[in-house]
C-alpha cells in the first residue's frame, strides 16, 4: 500500500473512533472505494495539464462537451448502482459468544449439552443502512438482556419468513429458566420491516381496516386458539381495542404468534396460529406488502356465497 493510501486509511480510522455506527459503516466504505489508486486509474481519461495548454479552442470545446454528455450517463449508472446494491438483503444469523464459568450460574443448556454461542437473526446489507442497523441492534438487545448471572437454561430458535427488497419478516421464540424460579418463562418477537421506507410493519398495514379486518381476523384466531389451548382465551383482554394480534408472515400463510399469559393461561405456554393467505383475502389491503395475494376481480363466483351462505346459517343454529 502507499504512503498516501495509509494516510487516508489512518485519518479515517482516527475519525472512527468518534463517529456514530453509520458514521464507522460509511467511513469503511469510503476507505475501501475512494483508493488513490482508483483515482489515478480515472484520471487517465482526462488530459493533463500541458496536454490542455496544447489543445486549441475547438479541441477544448470538443472534449468539455464529450465530459458534459457523458457526466449524466455516469450519474444514472452510479445510481442505478447504488439502488441494486441497496437491495441486496439477507437474514442471516449472527453469533453472541459467552464466557462461562463453573463459578457462576450463567449455564446454558441446548438439548442437554452446554453451549457458549447464542445464535440470532441479523439482517445482512451492502450499503450503510442506519434504520436497518438499529433493527440489528434491538434484536440483539432482545436476546442479550435474558442473559444474566442466575439464568441455568436458556434456548433461542428463529424462523425466517419472507426476504425481498420490500419487505422482511422473521421471528424469535425465547426460552428461559432462572435460578430459584418456579417454573422458565418463554417470548416470542416478530419483526415486521419495509427496508425501502424504513419503517416497521404493524397488522393495519398489512389488513384493511375498512373491510372489518381487526375483528374479522380476531374471530378467525379464536378457532385456532381453542385448538392450541383448551381454556381459551381472556375475554376481556383478547376483545379489548388495544390488543393487536401479532405476526409472522412466511411463504404460505399468515403465523399470528401468542405469548404465555398474553391471552391465555401461563399453561398454555407460547404457540402460533397459522392462516393460509387464501383464507384472509378479504381482509388484506390491496395497497400493502401483501396487495399481490388479493384477487383484483374480488369473488364473484356465485357457488361460493351459496356455500358461504348455508355454512353461516348452519352456524347460527
Amino acid at each position: 500500500m502507499q504512503s498516501t493510501d495509509y494516510g487516508l486509511y489512518l485519518l479515517i480510522w482516527k475519525r472512527m473512533q468518534l463517529a456514530s455506527l453509520e458514521g464507522r459503516l460509511i467511513a469503511i466504505v469510503f476507505g475501501r472505494i475512494i483508493d488513490l489508486r482508483f483515482i489515478k486509474f480515472l484520471s487517465g481519461f482526462f488530459p493533463s495539464g500541458s496536454e490542455w495548454h496544447c489543445w486549441d479552442l475547438p479541441s477544448k470545446l470538443t472534449a468539455i462537451g464529450f465530459y458534459l454528455s457523458v457526466l449524466p450517463v455516469f450519474l444514472y449508472c452510479i445510481s442505478g448502482i447504488e439502488g441494486f446494491l441497496s437491495r441486496q438483503l439477507t437474514v442471516g444469523s449472527d453469533t453472541f459468544s459467552l464466557k462461562v464459568s463453573n463459578e457462576s450460574y450463567l449455564e446454558f443448556e441446548s438439548d442437554g449439552i452446554k453451549v457458549s454461542e447464542i445464535k440470532y437473526p441479523a439482517i445482512k446489507y451492502i450499503l450503510p443502512n442506519e434504520f436497518l442497523a438499529r433493527i440489528n441492534e434491538d434484536v440483539k438487545f432482545n436476546v442479550v438482556r435474558f442473559l444474566r448471572p442466575g439464568l441455568l437454561q436458556y434456548d433461542i430458535t428463529h424462523e425466517i419468513g419472507i426476504v425481498s427488497p420490500q419487505f422482511i419478516s422473521f421471528r424469535i421464540h425465547q426460552y428461559y429458566y432462572y435460578q430459584g424460579a418456579a417454573n422458565g418463562n418463554a417470548s416470542e418477537f416478530t419483526y415486521n420491516i419495509d427496508p425501502v421506507n424504513k419503517k416497521n410493519i404493524d397488522f393495519f398495514d398489512v389488513f384493511d381496516v375498512r373491510r372489518n379486518a381487526f375483528l374479522g381476523i380476531k374471530t378467525l384466531l379464536l378457532k385456532g386458539v381453542s385448538n392450541q389451548c383448551d381454556s381459551g382465551v381472556f375475554p376481556k383482554t383478547y376483545d379489548d381495542a388495544s390488543f393487536v394480534p401479532r405476526f409472522f408472515i412466511n411463504k404460505n400463510a399468515v403465523d399470528f404468534v401468542f405469548s404465555e399469559y398474553e391471552v391465555t393461561p401461563g399453561y398454555c405456554g407460547s404457540f402460533i396460529v397459522s392462516i393460509p393467505f387464501q383464507d384472509l383475502q378479504k381482509y388484506i389491503r390491496a395497497d400493502g406488502p401483501l396487495g399481490s395475494y388479493v384477487r383484483p376481480s374480488g369473488e364473484w363466483e356465485a357457488g361460493g356465497h351459496f356455500v358461504k351462505g348455508i355454512m353461516s346459517a348452519l352456524e347460527k343454529h
